[in-house]
Protein backbone atom coordinates (compact mmCIF):
# COMPACT_ATOMS: atom_id res chain seq x y z
CA UNK A 1 0.00 0.00 0.00
CA UNK A 2 1.44 3.50 -1.06
CA UNK A 3 1.74 6.03 1.38
CA UNK A 4 -0.75 8.87 1.48
CA UNK A 5 2.16 11.17 2.20
CA UNK A 6 4.62 12.12 -0.97
CA UNK A 7 8.17 13.28 0.32
CA UNK A 8 10.17 15.36 -2.42
CA UNK A 9 13.59 16.15 -1.50
CA UNK A 10 16.12 18.14 -3.75
CA UNK A 11 18.88 20.11 -3.45
CA UNK A 12 18.80 24.01 -4.21
CA UNK A 13 14.97 23.27 -4.91
CA UNK A 14 14.72 26.97 -5.44
CA UNK A 15 18.21 27.30 -6.98
CA UNK A 16 19.02 29.87 -3.62
CA UNK A 17 22.30 30.87 -3.46
CA UNK A 18 21.35 33.62 -0.33
CA UNK A 19 19.49 34.12 2.93
CA UNK A 20 18.87 37.22 4.08
CA UNK A 21 19.50 36.37 8.53
CA UNK A 22 20.90 38.50 11.04
CA UNK A 23 24.60 37.28 11.88
CA UNK A 24 25.60 36.26 15.11
CA UNK A 25 28.88 37.60 15.14
CA UNK A 26 29.09 40.86 13.37
CA UNK A 27 26.61 44.00 12.03
CA UNK A 28 27.17 43.99 9.06
CA UNK A 29 23.62 43.76 6.69
CA UNK A 30 22.10 40.18 7.28
CA UNK A 31 23.02 38.42 3.41
CA UNK A 32 24.93 34.91 3.90
CA UNK A 33 25.44 32.75 1.17
CA UNK A 34 24.29 29.32 1.43
CA UNK A 35 27.14 26.93 1.75
CA UNK A 36 24.58 23.66 1.67
CA UNK A 37 21.01 23.18 1.67
CA UNK A 38 18.13 20.69 1.49
CA UNK A 39 14.84 20.96 0.98
CA UNK A 40 11.76 18.58 2.57
CA UNK A 41 8.47 19.26 0.68
CA UNK A 42 5.64 16.67 1.75
CA UNK A 43 2.16 16.19 0.56
CA UNK A 44 -0.53 14.67 2.19
CA UNK A 45 -3.33 13.86 -0.34
CA UNK A 46 -5.84 13.08 2.08
CA UNK A 47 -5.74 16.54 4.09
CA UNK A 48 -4.53 18.52 0.95
CA UNK A 49 -1.52 20.10 3.58
CA UNK A 50 1.72 20.55 2.15
CA UNK A 51 4.44 21.12 4.66
CA UNK A 52 7.78 22.67 3.31
CA UNK A 53 10.88 22.35 5.77
CA UNK A 54 14.51 24.01 4.35
CA UNK A 55 17.88 23.58 6.16
CA UNK A 56 20.54 25.81 5.56
CA UNK A 57 24.37 25.75 6.25
CA UNK A 58 25.16 29.38 5.79
CA UNK A 59 27.66 31.84 5.76
CA UNK A 60 27.96 35.37 6.68
CA UNK A 61 29.04 37.73 3.53
CA UNK A 62 31.23 39.94 6.17
CA UNK A 63 32.56 38.37 8.80
CA UNK A 64 32.54 34.47 7.32
CA UNK A 65 30.71 33.18 10.39
CA UNK A 66 28.99 30.13 9.84
CA UNK A 67 25.27 29.54 11.41
CA UNK A 68 22.21 26.93 10.60
CA UNK A 69 19.18 28.18 9.36
CA UNK A 70 15.83 26.24 9.69
CA UNK A 71 12.95 27.68 7.58
CA UNK A 72 9.54 26.18 7.73
CA UNK A 73 6.08 26.35 6.38
CA UNK A 74 2.43 24.73 4.96
CA UNK A 75 0.03 25.50 3.25
CA UNK A 76 -2.16 26.58 5.88
CA UNK A 77 0.20 29.20 7.41
CA UNK A 78 -1.33 32.31 5.80
CA UNK A 79 -2.29 35.67 7.39
CA UNK A 80 -3.53 38.81 5.79
CA UNK A 81 -1.23 41.85 5.08
CA UNK A 82 -2.91 44.96 6.37
CA UNK A 83 -1.30 47.28 3.30
CA UNK A 84 -2.02 45.02 0.41
CA UNK A 85 -5.28 42.93 1.81
CA UNK A 86 -4.14 39.65 0.14
CA UNK A 87 -2.67 36.36 2.37
CA UNK A 88 0.74 36.70 3.17
CA UNK A 89 2.67 32.82 3.68
CA UNK A 90 4.30 32.55 6.97
CA UNK A 91 7.24 31.08 7.00
CA UNK A 92 9.02 30.34 10.34
CA UNK A 93 12.92 30.96 10.60
CA UNK A 94 15.09 29.12 13.43
CA UNK A 95 18.58 29.86 13.91
CA UNK A 96 21.33 27.76 15.57
CA UNK A 97 23.01 29.73 17.36
CA UNK A 98 20.01 31.94 18.13
CA UNK A 99 20.58 35.77 18.56
CA UNK A 100 18.66 38.94 18.28
CA UNK A 101 18.19 41.23 15.24
CA UNK A 102 20.63 43.43 15.17
CA UNK A 103 21.95 42.97 18.74
CA UNK A 104 25.33 41.49 20.58
CA UNK A 105 25.94 41.04 23.76
CA UNK A 106 27.10 43.79 25.94
CA UNK A 107 30.69 44.79 25.37
CA UNK A 108 33.73 43.85 27.66
CA UNK A 109 31.33 41.63 29.25
CA UNK A 110 34.54 40.03 30.81
CA UNK A 111 34.23 42.86 33.28
CA UNK A 112 31.18 41.75 34.56
CA UNK A 113 31.53 38.96 38.00
CA UNK A 114 30.76 35.20 36.86
CA UNK A 115 27.51 34.37 38.69
CA UNK A 116 26.16 37.79 36.93
CA UNK A 117 27.12 37.24 33.77
CA UNK A 118 25.96 33.93 33.22
CA UNK A 119 22.65 35.22 34.25
CA UNK A 120 23.11 37.78 31.57
CA UNK A 121 23.93 35.34 29.20
CA UNK A 122 21.09 33.32 29.60
CA UNK A 123 19.00 35.89 29.77
CA UNK A 124 19.75 36.98 26.31
CA UNK A 125 19.59 33.84 24.91
CA UNK A 126 16.23 33.63 26.02
CA UNK A 127 15.07 36.38 24.10
CA UNK A 128 16.83 35.14 20.91
CA UNK A 129 15.18 32.50 21.36
CA UNK A 130 11.53 33.70 21.77
CA UNK A 131 10.93 32.55 25.36
CA UNK A 132 9.23 36.16 26.36
CA UNK A 133 8.34 34.35 29.94
CA UNK A 134 12.08 33.14 30.73
CA UNK A 135 13.65 36.55 29.83
CA UNK A 136 11.43 38.71 31.56
CA UNK A 137 12.30 36.44 34.96
CA UNK A 138 15.90 36.57 33.65
CA UNK A 139 15.93 40.44 33.99
CA UNK A 140 14.54 40.72 37.32
CA UNK A 141 17.44 37.92 38.18
CA UNK A 142 19.75 39.80 36.90
CA UNK A 143 18.82 43.10 39.14
CA UNK A 144 18.68 41.15 41.77
CA UNK A 145 22.08 39.02 41.85
CA UNK A 146 23.45 42.60 41.34
CA UNK A 147 22.54 43.70 44.76
CA UNK A 148 23.41 40.34 45.95
CA UNK A 149 27.18 40.87 44.45
CA UNK A 150 27.45 44.33 45.93
CA UNK A 151 26.36 43.85 49.60
CA UNK A 152 23.04 45.87 49.15
CA UNK A 153 20.95 45.73 52.15
CA UNK A 154 17.23 44.92 52.74
CA UNK A 155 15.11 41.92 53.10
CA UNK A 156 13.16 42.22 49.56
CA UNK A 157 14.72 43.22 45.81
CA UNK A 158 12.72 47.05 46.40
CA UNK A 159 14.76 47.56 49.51
CA UNK A 160 17.96 46.25 47.69
CA UNK A 161 17.83 48.58 44.97
CA UNK A 162 16.94 51.55 47.08
CA UNK A 163 20.44 50.22 48.51
CA UNK A 164 22.46 50.73 45.82
CA UNK A 165 20.92 54.52 45.63
CA UNK A 166 22.16 54.65 48.78
CA UNK A 167 25.85 52.82 48.10
CA UNK A 168 26.56 55.15 45.15
CA UNK A 169 26.38 52.61 42.15
CA UNK A 170 23.10 54.05 40.62
CA UNK A 171 21.16 57.12 40.86
CA UNK A 172 17.72 57.94 42.12
CA UNK A 173 16.26 57.95 38.63
CA UNK A 174 17.78 54.95 37.64
CA UNK A 175 16.50 53.15 40.95
CA UNK A 176 13.03 53.96 39.41
CA UNK A 177 13.86 52.05 36.20
CA UNK A 178 14.61 49.21 38.36
CA UNK A 179 11.72 49.18 40.33
CA UNK A 180 9.55 49.26 36.70
CA UNK A 181 11.62 46.50 35.79
CA UNK A 182 11.19 44.34 38.78
CA UNK A 183 7.58 44.65 38.22
CA UNK A 184 8.02 43.33 35.10
CA UNK A 185 10.01 40.33 36.18
CA UNK A 186 7.21 39.59 39.04
CA UNK A 187 4.99 39.42 36.25
CA UNK A 188 6.81 36.94 34.26
CA UNK A 189 7.71 34.88 37.66
CA UNK A 190 4.17 35.02 39.12
CA UNK A 191 1.57 35.87 36.53
CA UNK A 192 3.46 33.58 33.87
CA UNK A 193 2.95 37.16 31.94
CA UNK A 194 5.05 37.46 28.27
CA UNK A 195 5.89 40.73 28.00
CA UNK A 196 6.46 41.98 24.05
CA UNK A 197 9.86 42.07 21.99
CA UNK A 198 9.83 45.64 22.13
CA UNK A 199 9.52 46.12 26.44
CA UNK A 200 11.95 43.11 26.85
CA UNK A 201 14.52 45.36 24.48
CA UNK A 202 14.07 48.23 26.17
CA UNK A 203 14.37 46.05 29.74
CA UNK A 204 17.58 44.95 28.66
CA UNK A 205 18.88 48.19 27.59
CA UNK A 206 18.59 48.98 31.32
CA UNK A 207 19.76 46.22 32.42
CA UNK A 208 22.94 46.39 30.21
CA UNK A 209 23.62 50.35 31.66
CA UNK A 210 23.25 49.07 34.80
CA UNK A 211 25.92 46.39 34.58
CA UNK A 212 28.02 49.15 32.46
CA UNK A 213 27.81 51.80 35.10
CA UNK A 214 28.17 49.12 37.82
CA UNK A 215 31.18 46.95 36.81
CA UNK A 216 32.35 47.77 33.09
CA UNK A 217 33.08 51.66 32.98
CA UNK A 218 34.81 51.81 37.13
CA UNK A 219 37.23 49.14 35.34
CA UNK A 220 37.84 51.15 32.37
CA UNK A 221 38.25 53.99 34.67
CA UNK A 222 41.34 52.58 36.64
Amino acid sequence: TSSPTQVMESQRMNSRTEIRVPCTNCRNPPTHGILRDVEIDEYDQYSGIRVWDGYFIAQCLGCKAVSFVHESTCSENYEANPLTGNDKLVVKTTLYPSRLQGRQPIHRADFVPEMVLRIYTETFRAMGEKMPILAGIGIRAIIETVGNEKHASGGNLEKRIDSLVQLGLITSDGAMILHSLRFLGNAAAHETKAHSDEELEAALDVVEHLLNSVYILPKLAA
